[in-house]
């Protein structure tokens, strides 16, 4: 008798590592971001535990139970953060805190 249960596939770790080396090399970098988001998104490997275990490679926290899409909001959000938060140390720059 055949079972009808799906074979979990493997997490694929080489395109998680991929994915996490390419968006920490990116961050404060527009078009470098922008083009590695697109590709992460539209890449049909990535699946809900690829996306959750990028994102929390990324953000150096994170829960394995996240949805897809609210992975690739939280690396977006993360990038935003990161281009702020660059903005507001170079307009700060040479300044004192006194």
């Amino acid at each position: 008798m055949a079972s009808n249960k799906r074979t979990k596939k493997p997490m694929d770790t080489a395109l998680v590592d991929g994915f996490v080396a390419r968006l920490n090399a990116a961050p404060g970098k527009d078009v470098p971001f922008t083009e590695v988001y697109n590709a992460l998104t539209i890449d049909p490997r990535v699946r809900q535990p690829e996306a959750a275990l990028i994102a929390k490679k990324f953000l150096g926290t994170g829960n394995a139970s996240v949805t897809k899409k609210e992975s690739f909001r939280q690396i977006r959000s993360h990038h935003l953060f990161l281009i702020d938060y660059q903005a507001k140390s170079r307009a700060q720059a040479g300044k004192s805190a006194a």
